[in-house]
C-alpha cells in the first residue's frame, strides 16, 4: 500500500520532541544548550561540522547562525527558537512540554525569535561561550 506524501505538519504530529538537531559543535555555549535540551527530549544532536550538510539540504551559512531540526526523512521541521519550542513541546516532562507549546504561540514565538537572535549573535559572551562561538557575519 502506498502512503501519501507526508507534509511538514504531518511530520510534526509524528515527531514532536524527536528529530535530528543540527548545531554548532565548536561553540561551548551551543553544546551546553543542546545537552540541556537532550535531558528534556528525545532529540538526536549532530554538530554541523560533522553532519553531511549537502545531503541534508543545508548550507554552511544557514547552520552557522541557528540550530536546525530535521525529521528522519530529512524534512526541515524548524530552526532557531522554533526548533527549541518544537523539541520541548514533545518532552515527556509536562512542564517542558507546556513551555514548548507556549513558545509556539504567535506573540511568544515573535519575542522568542528575537531573543534567540540576540543570544546567537552574543553567544561568545554567554556562560561557556568562547571566541570560536562568535558568528562570522
Amino acid at each position: 500500500m502506498r502512503h501519501p506524501e507526508r507534509t511538514r505538519s504531518d511530520a510534526g504530529m509524528q515527531l514532536r520532541g524527536h528529530g535530528l538537531l543540527i548545531f554548532d559543535g565548536d561553540c561551548a555555549f551551543c553544546s551546553l544548550s543542546v545537552r540541556w535540551l537532550m535531558k528534556r527530549s528525545a532529540v538526536r544532536p549532530a554538530s554541523w561540522q560533522s553532519a553531511p550538510l549537502e545531503r541534508l539540504g543545508l548550507a554552511e551559512d544557514q547552520v552557522r547562525t541557528r540550530v536546525w531540526l530535521l525529521a528522519d526523512d530529512g524534512t526541515v521541521l524548524a530552526s532557531g527558537a522554533r526548533a527549541f519550542a518544537w523539541v520541548l513541546s514533545g518532552s515527556p516532562q509536562r512542564t517542558w512540554r507546556l513551555a514548548g507549546l507556549i513558545l509556539g504561540w504567535p506573540i511568544v514565538r515573535s519575542v522568542a525569535s528575537r531573543i534567540y537572535g540576540f543570544v546567537a549573535r552574543h553567544r561568545h559572551q554567554m556562560p561557556g561561550g568562547t571566541a570560536s562561538c562568535k558568528l562570522l557575519v
